[in-house]
């Protein structure tokens, strides 16, 4: 009597939990989201192949687009993500900033199609293009927090002082974050043909061996002014990582959900008023 009583209110209890569960019950929380402007350096030097991968060596492009996949698979829904390319004196946009989930599949496979062909001209200046990419980022709805990744090297090699030295920061419309990529040993930039299979080495007008290492002083002293901070690029993990910091994360309203709660406590319940039959019934003869 006392056994069916209990399976009664036990049932009575899991019928309750389901009902509340149905209504999608929610707590008020904040949750965390991201925007970003990527801006990829295409220039030839990023194809030097001074990183490994399992033991494998591949380029400072290379590791960039599998920073930006990993980033992409991680990143919280409701997040916005742009992508631009660097070469020259320019940053060339390619997708302004969209949202993150929605449109995974499309940014990852762009993402996944960068490579040094979609470079404009030859030269390069880093400073004049995080100017244009400031530009671009200012005239944005909403200013995304710029990225903009590069190895720092420039053709022709720059001789002054480096950082804004003799030029004025533009007005910042968000933060900017200059991450460096590659080795500070220099090595030879490689030649590839178009289907990136390399066919020797670049060789200055001079005749001299084209060679590029990771000019972090350049980039350093472009970040050494406020809202500009500098990363390394050593990994795929350790960016996602850095880039997925509270501290860049914009917190909006939002709602914890309670009906998965409910609806587990339900099921125990269900579990609960089942086991005693099953124990009592052991093995079949």
């Amino acid at each position: 009597m006392i056994r069916g009583r209990i399976r009664l209110l036990l049932l009575i209890g899991a019928l309750a939990l389901t009902v509340i569960a149905v209504f999608r019950p929610s707590l008020p929380a904040e949750r965390e989201v991201f925007h970003y402007l990527f801006v990829v350096d295409v220039t030839r030097s990023m194809n030097v192949p001074d990183y490994l991968l399992n033991g494998e060596p591949i380029s400072r492009l290379e590791l960039t687009r599998r920073s930006l996949q990993r980033f992409l698979r991680e990143v919280p829904c409701d997040s916005k993500v742009g992508i631009a390319l660097f070469s020259g004196w320019q940053t060339g946009l390619l997708l302004n900033p969209v949202e993150a989930c929605g449109h995974r599949q499309e940014l990852t496979e762009l993402v996944s199609d960068i490579d040094w062909t979609l470079g404009w001209v030859p030269q390069s200046n880093v400073r004049r293009a995080l100017v244009d990419g400031m530009a671009h980022q200012r005239r944005m709805e909403s200013p995304p927090t710029l990225v903009f990744i590069s190895d720092g090297d420039e053709a022709p090699a720059f001789g002054g002082a480096g950082g804004w030295t003799g030029a004025s920061v533009p007005e910042l419309a968000a933060p900017v974050i200059l991450v460096g990529t590659g080795s500070e040993e220099a090595s030879n930039v490689p030649r590839l043909d178009p289907r990136g299979q390399s066919t020797g080495f670049l060789s200055l007008p001079s005749g001299a061996a084209a060679v590029s290492r990771l000019d972090e002083e350049h980039l350093v002293g472009l970040a050494a002014e406020p809202d500009i901070s500098y990363l390394r690029l050593r990994d795929d993990e350790q960016l996602v990582t850095d880039l997925l910091g509270p501290e860049h994360a914009t917190r909006l309203p939002g709602e914890r959900p309670l009906a998965p709660l409910f609806a587990g406590l339900a099921l125990l319940l269900l579990v609960a008023v089942h086991v005693p039959a099953l124990v009592n019934r052991g093995p079949r003869p």
